[in-house]
């Protein structure tokens, strides 16, 4: 355990450590916004310099080259890039459920319903695939023999078709419902069921979509930085789901989302969070341990070592 204090405050005279950050668009990238807009205006206990992106295969082979100094992603890619040697530590839940059911029409109000019908979705292979299979195989629905998944690669193509009227039912996660919502000409489309809610019922480990990575060496040699960045990330948390109007016009500056009439009606539910220590390392072993029994290639092929899961409290004086 690394116990770090009186990260609240920055001596004038104090040298602010230079931390470059990587992080995917959406929901995995919301918590960012308040710290990259303070760091821009020298107000931040390090500075730092935000790359974002679209593309997992970015992020996992910036992971890899160990190009960034702390990097956002999926929970799966974090234990999958450090079971293929990345030389980082998780740090922090991020992100909790961002899946939700969505439909043109009024059929569906519970997941027996999704029986016999065709249902669109993305992440085949990756985290969404196994939380469905996990939501609906816990409630005795076969997701081979009971209804359809049908993957498709761009969440954006579902979220047109759904907007146009062309498909009826889909799974997919914030911002691309709100965006589905605000582009719809159907008139009936709907949220029909929240998948965090059906996973909080069958499940004692909570739904992480999204954490915080750190690269080691930098955590080893100045867990100060370390410590001074989750103080700021928690405050810049806690911007976001405090202010979400003025928080949104941030989001969208700096193209986390598309804009912030989006990010105004997505960010209530797209569970953002910054959840570090004991109960972080704990949330994340559930995860992962949910994740290894689906199928443990989701993972890596195995549960990461133990010197993966930093233990890293800030308190403040």
């Amino acid at each position: 355990m690394v116990l770090l204090t009186g990260c609240n405050t920055q001596k004038k005279d104090e040298e602010k450590t230079k931390l470059t950050v990587l992080a995917l668009k959406g929901p995995t990238g919301i918590g960012l916004s308040g710290l990259w807009e303070k760091s821009e205006n020298g107000k931040t206990h390090n500075d730092y310099s935000i790359t974002l992106t679209s593309d997992t295969s970015e992020v996992s082979a910036a992971a890899i080259a160990g190009t960034y100094d702390i990097i956002a992603m999926p929970v799966n890619l974090a234990s999958v890039v450090k079971n293929k040697g990345a030389e980082y530590s998780f740090l922090a839940v991020n992100t909790l459920g961002v899946l939700y059911v969505v439909e043109n029409g009024n059929s569906i109000n519970s997941l027996e319903d999704l029986k016999g019908k065709t249902i669109y979705t993305t992440g085949q292979g990756a985290t969404p695939e196994y939380i469905i299979n996990y939501v609906l195989k816990s409630n005795s629905i076969d997701p081979e023999k009971d209804l359809k998944l049908e993957f498709v690669a761009d969440t954006s193509e579902i979220s047109s078709k759904l907007a146009a009227g062309t498909i009826d039912v889909a799974i997919i996660p914030e911002p691309f419902v709100t965006s589905t919502k605000l582009a719809s000409k159907t008139g009936n489309y709907r949220v029909a069921l929240n998948m965090t809610q059906e996973w909080d019922k069958i499940s004692s480990t909570p739904l992480v979509q999204g954490v915080v990575v750190v690269k080691t060496k930098l955590l080893k040699e100045n867990p100060l930085a370390v410590g001074k960045f989750l103080f700021d990330y928690r405050e810049s948390v806690n911007y976001v789901n405090n202010n979400v109007e003025e928080a949104s016009k941030t989001v969208a500056k700096y193209g986390i989302v598309p804009s912030d009439k989006v990010a105004l009606n997505a960010i209530p539910n797209c569970n953002i969070v910054c959840v570090n220590g004991e109960n972080g390392v704990k949330y994340m072993k559930g995860m992962l341990s949910v994740l290894f029994e689906a199928n443990p290639k989701s993972i890596g092929g195995k549960m990461p070592s133990e010197d993966f899961f930093a233990v890293v409290n800030v308190e403040e004086k």
